[in-house]
């Protein structure tokens, strides 16, 4: 069996994450562009750290999840699905952000801007649950539902601490 640990790690991520970085940053500067002050300009290059730094506190939980169930994907399986869905939801983000620009400019209030905001990331962030999951358990899930359960428990607790990061930081900027 292999040692998840000597696993080769991929060659390029910095590449296969810029998408992931470039999203929430132009969500970012669609808030920035609306707010106008140096804390929303700060919002915009926070959204990317908050996205990676929530991911990076609950990432590991769901392979110990996994791993308590029996069901645990390799390090590096782990890693490369995350990275991998992480960057498609940046590229989702990125696709959205001129509507969401557009939306955002004619915002009357800074409740509409959360909305016009917050959609394209719930959007992004359930492509990205969808594409995580089936990532790493398509296989497991034709045998029993245990993944399921862990997973959904997993990215509510995660969606939940994300919105509220996401409000926080809005209506602090």
């Amino acid at each position: 069996m292999e040692n998840p640990v000597e696993a080769p790690v991929p060659k390029q991520p910095v590449r296969a994450l810029l998408p992931a970085i470039l999203g929430p940053l132009a969500m970012g500067l669609c808030v920035a562009f609306r707010l106008q002050t140096l804390e929303s300009l700060e919002l915009a290059l926070l959204l990317p750290i908050f996205t990676f730094g929530l991911l990076l506190v609950t990432v590991p939980g769901l392979y110990i999840g996994s791993a308590l169930v029996g069901r645990a994907p390799s390090i590096v399986s782990l890693w490369k699905t995350t990275a991998e869905a992480l960057s498609r939801a940046g590229v989702l983000l990125l696709g959205c952000a001129p509507a969401t620009l557009l939306l955002v400019a004619t915002a009357t209030t800074t409740d509409l801007t959360s909305l016009f905001v917050g959609l394209p990331f719930a959007i992004a962030a359930v492509a990205f649950l969808r594409l995580l999951h089936n990532g790493l358990y398509r296989e497991a899930e034709a045998q029993e539902t245990t993944p399921r359960f862990l997973f959904v428990g997993w990215a509510g607790v995660t969606l939940l601490i994300g919105v509220r990061l996401f409000w926080i930081a809005l209506h602090n900027a």
